[in-house]
């Protein structure tokens, strides 16, 4: 018997795929999507997929899975993201995957182990050849730290014609999002003895300029950032270090930012334009110490999936307009490759990453309904 979406959710969320920090920093080459992978490789396999895992990290490997039944026919694929945040906090079991009162909880539940599971049961259901479309499933590694992963996913010349990326929309349409830049700063300053502070050069001090400078200049500046749909542009300071003991004057301080830049205006800046503003606002050397994007994801006027998706989820009785998010994802990777994407997938962005993560089942199992319904618009339109 063909696993119905919920069981399918069960199965995953027991799989712990927690993962441990960047994919290029020291701590997060060993992550814990592989057993995930394999279970998803055994899965596919059997569905009659072709699959392969590419690895990015000898621990940790995108998959990619292909199903070409039609050649010269167009290509869909349905993409999730393997990787969940840690478990630090819950205040239920994270691997259970119980469900109560209509609803299924564990670490990804929400977040987004219920759209792969939607995905898969629509990819098995989708495999009838009796349609002119060719299939594929991505499961993405460390999207959690920044949509690393996505980057290095190789398509091998031939990439799908769309895809849909699964994460938690509410089962509604998403065609735009935010970028990020989480960038960390760096001021130097000269050690002295903490008796004779004019004797060193205080580099914390020095961050203070700049802090300033972010909050009472740029933050205000960017929230005055326009594009449809959207408040505004935020930037702020989460994380800041400096100084090694109490009678030291600091020679050093970072401090780690955070941009969302709405979509309009996100190509416009750098990790480096950024640095470059604040110390040229702030009068202070500040330096480049790390720097991490995520691309937006800009409306595109000509996509073939939407009207698709739009259909399928008005079929379904709900809100087939398109809408836009705060945080970023794997279809802005995507989409900055040229390639057509959407977002869409169960469960609430408010759920993610809580301490009682959970998605509600009916959702889940409406989902599957929606991509299979998905699939058959973009078929009969996509070539027209």
């Amino acid at each position: 018997m063909t696993p119905q979406p919920i069981e399918l959710l069960q199965t995953l969320v027991r799989i712990d795929s927690t993962t441990p920090g960047l994919l290029r920093g020291p701590d997060g080459r060993e992550g814990g999507e592989l057993p995930l992978a394999r279970w998803l490789e055994k899965y596919l396999s059997a569905a009659g997929y072709a699959v392969e895992l590419q690895f990015v990290t000898p621990a940790r490997p995108n998959l990619l899975a292909r199903l070409d039944a039609h050649p010269g026919a167009p290509t869909l694929a349905f993409e999730a993201h393997m990787d969940t945040v840690g478990v630090e906090g819950m205040a239920i079991p994270p691997f259970a995957a119980e469900v109560r009162d209509g609803r299924l909880y564990g670490r990804g539940a929400c977040d987004t182990k219920g759209s792969m599971a939607a995905m898969l049961a629509a990819l098995r259901r989708l495999r009838t050849p009796q349609r002119p479309l060719n299939l594929m499933f991505i499961a993405s590694c460390a999207e959690e730290t920044g949509c690393e992963g996505a980057a290095h996913i190789d398509f091998h010349g031939r990439p799908p014609d769309a895809i849909v990326v699964g994460e938690p929309t509410a089962n509604r349409c998403i065609v735009a999002h935010k970028g990020a830049y989480w960038i960390t700063l760096a001021c130097r300053g000269k050690a002295a003895h903490g008796s004779r502070p004019a004797d060193g050069d205080n580099a914390i001090y020095k961050m203070l300029d700049a802090v300033h400078y972010i909050r009472s200049r740029m933050a205000p500046a960017f929230a005055s950032h326009v594009s449809a749909g959207f408040s505004g542009s935020t930037i702020g300071v989460n994380c800041i270090q400096g100084g090694v003991k109490a009678n030291i004057i600091p020679d050093y301080c970072t401090a780690t930012l955070d941009a969302r830049i709405v979509p309009d205006v996100a190509s416009a800046w750098s990790a480096q334009s950024l640095v470059a503003e604040i110390a040229a606002g702030a009068g202070v050397a500040v330096e480049l110490a790390d720097g991490q994007w995520s691309p937006a994801l800009v409306r595109n006027p000509h996509s073939r999936i939407l009207p698709a998706l739009s259909a399928a989820v008005a079929d379904a009785g709900g809100n087939g307009e398109p809408g836009v998010v705060e945080y970023c994802t794997d279809a802005g990777v995507f989409a900055h490759q040229g390639i057509d994407s959407v977002v869409f997938g169960p469960g609430h962005i408010a759920q993610a990453h809580g301490a009682v993560e959970f998605v509600r089942v009916d959702e889940v199992c409406q989902a599957a309904d929606i991509l299979v319904d998905t699939a058959e618009h973009f078929a009969r339109t996509a070539r027209t």
